[in-house]
């Protein structure tokens, strides 16, 4: 091995390193806007049937949202809970 190839090889590497930690700064500044925007809630309670935990963006598309709570709901009944009732929900 000559130090020439070495200096090379290393300088290859820092130059995807550096790269690679400027991909990494963009992700996490756009994540940051992304977890922003997102909310939860819980649905049912654990002593009456068990509990789902729905994530949803509060200023997203409404039916998207709605989607995402019933499909929680669907998936906590075929599991054997019973989320609240829509009787039960306060509007």
């Amino acid at each position: 091995m000559d130090l020439l190839g070495t200096v090379k090889r290393l300088d290859e590497a820092l130059t995807n390193a550096l790269g690679r930690i400027a991909e990494l700064e963009r992700d996490a500044a756009t994540r940051g806007d992304i977890d922003a925007r997102r909310s939860s809630i819980e649905v049912g309670t654990p002593a009456k049937g068990g509990s789902i935990k729905c994530y949803f963006d509060p200023f997203g598309d409404k039916q998207v949202n709605e989607d995402a709570v019933n499909e929680a709901k669907r998936l906590l009944a075929l599991a054997g809970g019973v989320p609240l009732p829509p009787s039960e929900v306060k509007q």
